[in-house]
């Protein structure tokens, strides 16, 4: 007898499988076979982030207590989405320092007024709250209101001219390639041709 241990495979159809070859090899330069450096793609995806975790490690002095927490219940605890965008890291030489690739990360909550008192705030208080629905109308805002002015401020100098390519998953809300709203908010503010560039979305099939 041996300990072995066994994960969970995502059940792929032939099509999953030709669908994920094919988006690999996209990435293959013909010429040289080798694959592209993926400068110009920015990666979003979503991310749950809970308030608090039912166990934390804590580092203490001798004697010292951890800090007590407390919640009503350990299985209903509140969480939050947020949209995180990201590139690959690489040498900036207009800044002469690295570019991280960390474009953003923003939650999907909005502010709205209290319209009762309660014990730890006062009526007309503003409270955020997690947006409840977030359809393909919220996230083609965060898109051209949140990630696309992140990436023209924080994008290297000396790759503005390059096509930018805003990679996503297949989920439901997320954007067509041709989505007219995001072409027009990604080829703004000179962002067009020539020493600029353009930003398109672009999704693939799992």
């Amino acid at each position: 007898m041996k300990r072995v241990t066994s994960t969970i495979k995502p059940a792929l159809t032939p099509a999953n499988m030709t669908t994920r070859i094919e988006h690999v090899l996209a990435f293959i330069d013909e010429r040289t076979c080798m694959f592209e450096p993926m400068y110009d793609v920015v990666h979003v995806d979503e991310k749950w982030f809970y308030e608090a975790v039912d166990k934390n490690t804590y580092y203490t002095v001798e004697n010292k207590e951890p800090p007590p927490r407390h919640r009503r219940s350990k299985r209903f605890i509140q969480k939050t989405m947020f949209l995180a965008a990201v590139a690959r890291p690489r040498y900036d030489p207009y800044k002469k320092t690295k570019f991280n690739g960390k474009i953003g990360i923003w939650p999907f909550t909005e502010e709205s007024v209290a319209q009762r008192s309660r014990a730890n705030r006062p009526k007309g208080s503003l409270v955020t709250k997690n947006i409840e629905s977030i359809d393909s109308h919220v996230y083609k805002d965060y898109i051209i209101n949140k990630v696309i002015p992140a990436i023209k401020k924080v994008w290297p100098r000396g790759e503005k001219w390059k096509e930018i390519f805003i990679q996503q998953d297949n989920a439901k809300p997320h954007l067509s390639p041709n989505d007219t709203d995001v072409v027009a908010a990604g080829t703004s503010d000179g962002w067009t041709s020539g020493c600029s560039g353009n930003l398109r979305t672009h999704r693939i099939s799992m």
